[in-house]
């Protein structure tokens, strides 16, 4: 994000510490209809001081010699169920926060009325995790057929391409009811089967159950309704139990006699464990991107929120530009490996072809085999430049009619547009034939960019829009990368000894899934 986003790294509670349950020495064999999943307490997570959670400056280990710990995982977590089972009350629960960021309704009436996203950096042993919540409402409590679509489509944006897991939080103290299995059948019908592959039923109220059920509470799944024992096979035998979220009581204690009868901090292990698989089976696709764009038009910016960690590009709001040479950042983010190049902006004399070909071979030298999408920076709340449509005919007469079938427009100044209550299709209605022209030209392929949004929600959502725009751009043109003429391969090549050398933003996972490579010029 640019200098204007939220801290990444919020200050969070001290870490709890943990009590280490009796583990039974030998698990109980059964042949119920309730899936006997495997032991979620992975290897080499467990151990005195594992259940740690709090914020990244809770746990400096001042004096310890230990190097800054390194994000190892970036997780996404989907909630569903029925209004009053405690979705909000256990995100916050997740997340452990200062302050809670889901509202937690103690009435008759639902808490969350629309998808909301929430989060937080904190430690989970000695794994350094960035945590997504996403709160999804029940879809059954009087809403529209046009609302629940807009609430779909919002979570599926939210979590694209996959979320780690998807929690559908269940009461344990009471009975899981027909209208409770509906309410989860359609929800999985409306999110799509793809995503319930990751599924977890979470427990709350466990603190509600007498001790002897409580701990005995696999013996309770034996004798449950065939609605619920469905549920537990849709979800491989994975659940978890947690205590009475709604008073603020959470106790990150596995219960006696089953590993997968956890609380909080075991529940992590779970996402990761089912994270980690995803992310191995998605497959590895490459996007490689360049913005173009004038000096002041939120080309930096831009590049800060596609990378979504901590500004690697210096924002200036003053005449000059921040961006005096090449430089470069790479990240990865739930399977896709970003790698955006910031350059100077386009001046009047970049209409000149020759460095215009500079240019391009200068794209190409980073992005091999070539850049698969050209994203047009431009604002929108002030005039399209001429010198901008000059330039973009200029790149046009360059590459060749193959650029204008990878060009995507981003107007920056999206919170502007708000300030005025206006959209961007009102203001092209009026726009100069320039700036037609170039939309004619990018098949009226565009979206507005907010840079300078506080909103965790509004981040990640228009970023994963862009995403899903390029992805379908990139399958529309069957894969193939735009192309560099042979004419301007075999010009005298530039000098790159004066471009800066590449910065790099620790990945949050291995190199599997996507590869998304940007550059911004």
């Amino acid at each position: 994000m640019n200098s204007s986003s939220p801290s990444r790294s919020p200050q969070g509670p001290p870490p709890r510490g943990h009590e280490n349950a009796q583990k039974a020495s030998n698990r109980r064999s059964s042949d119920s209809a309730v899936p006997q999943g495997p032991s979620y307490a992975p290897k080499g997570r467990r151990g005195p001081g594992a259940e740690r959670r709090g914020s990244w400056q809770d746990q400096r280990h001042a004096g310890s010699g230990r190097q800054a710990a390194q994000q190892d995982a970036e997780l996404q977590i989907v909630l569903i169920g029925k209004t009053g089972n405690g979705k909000s009350s256990t995100g916050n629960a997740i997340l452990a926060p200062p302050t809670p960021p889901f509202k937690v309704s103690m009435g008759i009436l639902s808490a969350t009325e629309h998808t909301q996203l929430a989060e937080f950096h904190m430690f989970h042993g000695t794994m350094k995790l960035k945590v997504q919540v996403v709160d999804f409402p029940d879809v059954t409590c009087d809403m529209t057929d046009e609302a629940v679509r807009k609430e779909v489509q919002l979570c599926t944006t939210l979590t694209f391409p996959y979320s780690s897991a998807i929690c559908l939080v269940v009461r344990a103290d009471v009975r899981f009811t027909p209208e409770e299995y509906a309410t989860y059948r359609k929800t999985r019908e409306l999110l799509g089967e793809r995503m319930f592959n990751n599924m977890v039923v979470v427990f709350t109220m466990g603190d509600k159950l007498p001790p002897a059920d409580r701990n005995n509470f696999q013996e309770q799944l034996q004798r449950a309704n065939k609605e619920l024992k469905q549920v537990l096979e849709d979800a491989k035998g994975r659940y978890v139990m947690l205590s009475n979220l709604a008073e603020g009581v959470l106790e990150n204690q596995r219960v006696v006699n089953d590993d997968r009868h956890i609380g909080v901090a075991s529940l992590l292990d779970i996402v990761i464990d089912l994270h980690n698989a995803n992310v191995n089976s998605y497959g590895a696709k490459s996007l490689r991107v360049v913005l173009l764009g004038s000096s002041g038009s939120g080309k930096s910016a831009t590049g800060n929120s596609i990378l979504c960690t901590k500004p690697e590009f210096k924002v200036h709001t003053g005449l000059a530009t921040g961006t005096k040479s090449c430089g470069k950042a790479t990240a990865s983010s739930r399977g896709f490996d970003l790698e955006i190049v910031d350059t100077p902006g386009i001046s009047p004399k970049d209409g000149d072809r020759h460095g215009l070909s500079k240019d391009v071979q200068k794209w190409f030298s980073k992005l091999d085999p070539g850049p698969d999408v050209v994203l047009l920076v431009a604002k929108a709340n002030e005039r399209f430049k001429d010198e901008d449509y000059k330039a973009f005919q200029g790149f046009q007469r360059v590459i060749g009619d193959d650029f204008n079938k990878h060009v995507i427009i981003i107007f920056t100044g999206g919170d502007e547009l708000t300030k005025k209550r206006t959209t961007i299709d009102d203001d092209i209605k009026s726009a100069p034939a320039l700036l037609q022209n170039l939309l004619t030209a990018a098949k009226n392929r565009y979206m507005v960019f907010d840079n300078k949004t506080t909103s965790a929600t509004k981040t990640l959502l228009q970023r994963n829009r862009l995403l899903q725009e390029i992805a379908t751009l990139k399958e529309k043109n069957k894969g193939q990368p735009l192309q560099m003429s042979k004419k301007i391969a075999t010009e005298k090549n530039y000098d790159t000894t004066t471009e800066e050398s590449p910065v790099r933003v620790q990945p949050a996972q291995q190199s599997h899934g996507h590869s998304w490579r940007c550059v911004v010029i």
